[in-house]
């Protein structure tokens, strides 16, 4: 299938952004390059965010890192947290959560109904579309599969929450903060990393991911780690960015 067609008088991706109730696009404000990308990703499959529920939300940028790795790794954080804390006053069900940097991969349009069937049969918490799980490589044939909760997921391009975690993460990531890092219940750590803690705290929360994934991270500059030298120049802003686009399209 083109992903310039569209499915019948639906657009690609209609059934996921209709059962979610919102989905956020995390994007700084300077990040224009990330967003206007994302809008070209969403035009390829003709998903028209201003009639999709769709959501820019503004990442935070704090001033220092606060016992976090990074300062972008804080931001992060608090980016994610600022999220679901806009969901929980919302009172919404479910969300989906885009990082500036995700792309869909090609055959997003041939599995994505398939994926949204088998969410609405499945009792579930946490739903990755994108993800690297190192340690699980699931050998049956199916849409989703449930990931063991002791298990790190990486990556958060591509996430959603269903009720009644929304609120239990805004809880559980206000604690972390609180806490030193390093602290043995969970302090300051990449937000992957702390979803995970609250899956392997959680037995109630059900996670599931598509494998293999619907969404892949697009190579960029990044906004959380340490900045590599060849990005500090403005000059070599443009050519890095085709670059990595045609490292993107060749694999």
């Amino acid at each position: 299938m083109n992903v310039e067609q569209r499915q019948g008088d639906r657009s690609v991706g209609e059934s996921l952004f209709s059962y979610f109730d919102r989905t956020y696009v995390i994007n700084l404000e300077q990040r224009t390059d990330r967003k206007r990308e994302m809008l070209e990703n969403f035009a390829r499959f003709g998903i028209a965010p201003e009639a999709s529920s769709i959501h820019f939300f503004p990442a935070i940028r704090p001033d220092s890192p606060a016992g976090f790795r990074t300062l972008g790794a804080r931001g992060c954080f608090l980016s994610h947290l600022g999220v679901l804390k806009d969901a929980q006053q919302r009172g919404l069900d479910r969300i989906l959560i885009f990082e500036d940097d995700l792309d869909f991969t090609p055959d997003f349009a041939s599995r994505v109904d398939d994926v949204v069937t088998a969410l609405q049969q499945t009792s579930w918490g946490v739903f990755y579309g994108g993800h690297e799980v190192p340690s699980f490589r699931p050998t049956e044939t199916r849409t989703l599969h449930v990931i063991p909760q002791e298990l790190g997921v990486i990556c958060n391009h591509f996430i959603g929450f269903s009720k009644p975690h929304i609120g239990k993460l805004v809880d559980y990531l206000e604690a972390m903060l609180e806490r030193e890092s390093g602290h043995p219940e969970g302090g300051p750590m990449d937000v992957d990393g702390a979803y995970s803690w609250y899956r392997g705290a959680t037995p109630e929360c059900v996670t599931v991911g598509c494998f293999p994934p619907i969404g892949v991270q697009r190579p960029s500059r990044t906004d959380i780690s340490d900045t590599r030298w060849f990005d500090r120049f403005p000059l070599l802003s443009g050519p890095l960015r085709q670059l990595r686009r045609i490292k993107h399209k060749l694999k």
